[in-house]
């Protein structure tokens, strides 16, 4: 299941309101208390839903220190670009509200230009190239952003489809590697899109970890990369990055905020952006080696608390997509609770725990558990499964 199925099937689900002031010991930060919310356990990993991700403390400070004073918008942009360019070995960058938002840009940045009678005229693509082509998955409702920018979506269902469908009004591809990954390589698909002079566009808003993403999509040849800011990065949660092409970034940010393109309402503050820089600096850093141990054991802590349950079986394993890493899957004693069953007892209980699940399964993600939590998790599970 990846973060878009996910936010699906929790959908789904019955939900209690989280209210109240949370289990005596598990804390509530007071301003969601005031407002009679109580914080939870995020087991599922980074769900813009379920507020995406903790920012480290070295990002709140650069947000509050960005804060004190004013500063010319368009030089902090270009300024944060070129160093998060460095950072991540892009061509050029640039800091937006979000992946959706980058989608939005980089789609209006491949039929504009750096043409600004064409940015201001969007979403009307009237004389422009404006097909965008992705490959055909059922019910992917993503892809519809590029819908903003005043672009007509073009499915096809191989390589060879893809090359019939190419034309003169094909003005970008786009790729989701949580989703195209399991039918389409990459490679083939970028190939055929170069032979067309066709920019590739990768939605790797959930690819991180690995950390390599940051420039693998770009090595094997993308010409535009979306990530979130505030999933695997940790960044504040209303940003995003646009990495690519400095010919396309430079159409992207005439498109976008503070300039009167189609992405004006998509404003990024100053706080933000500079959120954002310092949690690439951090990404960038981090010893995701000692990361993923940390995040490992805490999957062994609760698989060994659980694992006496009569008929509970339980699984480590490996997120091949989105957000690839350590997984634990608890299967469920046969024929008395459903993956269902537990996730609502998980969710309802004190404190609140969200996981993912299965028909007959729940799975756990850690990189979303705070240190400690993995306490919380595999005492209340095993309650749930002792009931």
């Amino acid at each position: 299941m990846t973060r878009r199925t996910f936010c699906g099937t929790a959908a789904a689900l019955p939900a209690a309101a989280h209210t109240a002031q949370g289990a005596a010991g598990f804390p509530t930060p007071r301003i969601y208390q005031q407002l009679g919310l109580k914080a939870f356990i995020n087991a599922t990993g980074h769900v813009t839903t379920l507020g995406g991700s903790v920012m480290p403390p070295e990002v709140l400070a650069a947000m509050t220190e960005a804060s004190k004073s004013f500063i010319m918008v368009e030089e902090l942009y270009h300024a944060a670009g070129r160093r998060i360019a460095e950072l991540t070995g892009a061509e050029a960058a640039l800091v937006t509200s979000g992946a959706a938002a980058s989608i939005v840009l980089g789609t209006a940045a491949c039929m504009t230009g750096t043409n600004r009678e064409k940015v201001l005229q969007l979403p009307d693509t009237s004389g422009m190239k404006d097909e965008v082509l992705t490959p055909a998955i059922p019910g992917l409702n993503w892809i519809r952003y590029v819908k903003i920018a005043g672009a007509v979506l073009v499915q096809f269902e191989d390589e060879a489809d893809m090359r019939r469908k190419l034309s003169n009004r094909s003005a970008m591809v786009l790729y989701l590697p949580s989703f195209h990954g399991r039918q389409h390589a990459i490679e083939p698909l970028i190939a055929v899109a170069k032979s067309a002079n066709v920019p590739f566009m990768v939605d790797a808003a959930d690819e991180l970890p690995p950390e390599d993403n940051l420039r693998t999509f770009h090595r094997k040849g993308a010409d535009l990369v979306a990530f979130s800011g505030g999933k695997g990065l940790r960044g504040p949660q209303c940003t995003g990055l646009l990495l690519g092409r400095k010919d396309l970034i430079d159409a992207a940010y005439l498109n976008n905020s503070p300039n009167n393109g189609i992405g004006r309402p998509m404003k990024v503050g100053k706080e933000e952006i500079a959120g954002l820089l310092t949690a690439v600096e951090l990404y960038v850093k981090r010893d995701h080696a000692a990361e993923q141990s940390r995040w490992n054991k805490q999957l062994q802590f609760i698989a060994d608390a659980v694992r006496g349950v009569p008929g509970v079986r339980t699984e480590m394993f490996e997120e091949q997509f989105t957000g690839k890493g350590s997984r634990l899957r608890i299967q469920l004693p046969e024929g008395r609770l459903s993956g269902r069953d537990v996730y609502q007892r998980l969710w309802e209980g004190e404190p609140g725990i969200r996981v993912r699940t299965e028909s007959t399964a729940i799975v756990i993600n850690p990189q979303t558990v705070q240190p400690g939590e993995e306490r919380w998790i595999a005492r209340r599970v095993a309650e749930v499964l002792k009931a």
